[in-house]
């Protein structure tokens, strides 16, 4: 008569008696300044239908028997017994508007396996055995009826490891299913030394896909829905397969396509051999995929100039005849020019500018003419400066042209460049050494207090521009 078992403002309620005894119910308005009459119905429901522990559970008739029963007063929790076979994995879905709460327990009754408040949930049990279904309502101040039906989906389709992986063929579209949390499907496949396969998700389900060796060892990972690889190696692969979500499942497909040999060689005395104004197509097939040209130069000083015509972004990188000393890179324009000063094999690398793309890409190899104007101070064409325009060149990277002036003491002179924002024309003394004016694209009017020769060089600001000029001294 003394100890407190429930407090409620509830004008129906249930309570379950653990123990035979006589119990007292008191009963007060609500109101504290009320009065009225009553009348307060007792009825016996009976006993718990199902048992509230594990060591009390309900043995189910099969794995398909539904899972009935009543949350007969707050807190109430329903527990099941379900004899399951190894590797089956079933279908727990609760078909009333009764919002439950589930907790699945091992063959221990006590190590909890999954909780959830999903109304229906899908589990693989790896072992034989006796597990255990609890079943409460979600909200702990709330009773109601449940139905569970429960469907047994049969194996798992595909293995759950790259031991267990079911193989496919190049070429094939396997069908999959996610069909527990966590679950991952492996596959294994057959590769030919050097080719290129195209792995890829077909059907639009978001998942996770890994490359493996035949030992496990991981090669790439992607959430791309694809990925392509090069096997440098022929052997067996391994391909995993999981959803996105962690908490999700979903039906898939996989395809896998031999896209055949790389279309050029990936490193110098592996390229592909080019020829004067030729123009070459080729792909980036695989992210980090470098592609190799031979380029011959039969003549000292041959200017060549190599441009990516399609709008993929790439990186080029020119090696010397030794394949291995890097010349120049290139990564922030689509065309560059050189001069080549020593006959022989030179060897120019592409790839993308992103790391993570993949594109189609034309490149352009043109041979230029000789280069127009002297590159020294000992080379340097003569200037008249009678206001006609001298055109010239700047025909690749690190070009310049080296022009002779010779001037009437105390006469003023304009040295004009135009043609580019970057073109620039430096006046030195005869030395070529001290520089007495500059001007970037405009008009200089230095007094040359002396009769003599003067220097003058055009070069460019920027190491990537290239293209004509017109130089123009008037006195």
């Amino acid at each position: 008569g003394t100890t407190i078992l429930r407090n409620t403002d509830n004008e129906s309620w249930n309570w379950e008696f653990g123990a035979a005894g006589t119990y007292y119910v008191r009963v007060r308005h609500y109101s504290s300044s009320s009065i009225g009459s009553y009348n307060v119905n007792v009825l016996d429901l009976g006993f718990d239908d199902h048992g509230d522990t594990t060591a009390e559970a309900t043995q189910t008739a099969s794995t398909t028997s539904p899972l009935t029963g009543d949350i007969e007063t707050r807190g109430d929790h329903d527990v099941f017994a379900i004899t399951v076979a190894a590797g089956r994995i079933l279908r727990f879905e609760e078909t009333t508007s009764t919002d439950v709460y589930f907790t699945l327990y091992d063959t221990d009754g006590a190590t909890i396996l999954r909780n959830t408040d999903n109304e229906s949930w899908n589990w693989e049990f790896g072992a034989a055995g006796t597990y255990y279904v609890r079943v409460r309502h979600y909200s702990s101040a709330s009773i109601g009826a449940f139905n569970v039906t429960i469907a047994d989906l049969g194996l798992d389709d595909h293995g759950d490891t790259y031991q267990d992986a079911s193989p496919v063929s190049a070429g094939s579209t396997t069908d999959g299913d996610i069909e527990t949390r966590g679950d991952q499907d492996f596959f294994s496949f057959t590769a030919q030394a050097g080719h290129i396969y195209r792995i890829e998700e077909v059907t639009g389900t978001d998942v996770w896909m890994e490359l493996r060796t035949d030992s496990g060892s991981v090669l790439r990972s992607s959430d791309n829905e694809w990925m392509q690889w090069e096997f440098a190696t022929a052997g067996t692969y391994i391909v995993g397969v999981r959803h996105y979500s962690s908490t999700s499942i979903g039906t898939y497909q996989l395809k896998i396509t031999d896209l055949g040999l790389d279309d050029h060689g990936d490193a110098p005395g592996e390229g592909t051999p080019v020829s004067m104004s030729q123009t070459i197509s080729g792909e980036i097939e695989t992210y980090g995929d470098r592609d190799v040209f031979e380029l011959v130069v039969s003549q000292p000083g041959e200017v060549w100039t190599i441009e990516e015509t399609s709008s993929t972004d790439v990186i080029y990188t020119l090696y010397d005849t030794d394949g291995a000393t890097a010349l120049y890179t290139a990564n922030n324009t689509e065309r560059i020019a050189w001069r080549f000063d020593t006959p022989g094999t030179y060897a120019i690398s592409l790839r993308h500018g992103s790391s993570a793309r993949i594109d189609p890409y034309t490149l352009v190899f043109t041979r230029q003419p000789d280069d127009d104007h002297g590159d020294s101070a000992a080379s340097a064409s003569p200037l008249t400066p009678d206001g006609a325009a001298q055109t010239g060149i700047i025909s690749h990277t690190g070009d310049v042209d080296w022009f002779t002036l010779t001037t009437t003491a105390g006469q003023v002179y304009s040295v004009q460049i135009s043609g580019n924002t970057r073109w620039r024309a430096t006046l030195y003394d005869g030395t070529g050494v001290n520089l007495i004016q500059s001007v970037t694209n405009g008009t200089m009017y230095p007094t040359l207090a002396a009769s003599t020769t003067y220097l003058i060089k055009v070069d460019s600001t920027s190491t990537i521009t290239t293209g004509s000029y017109q130089l123009t001294v008037s006195d």
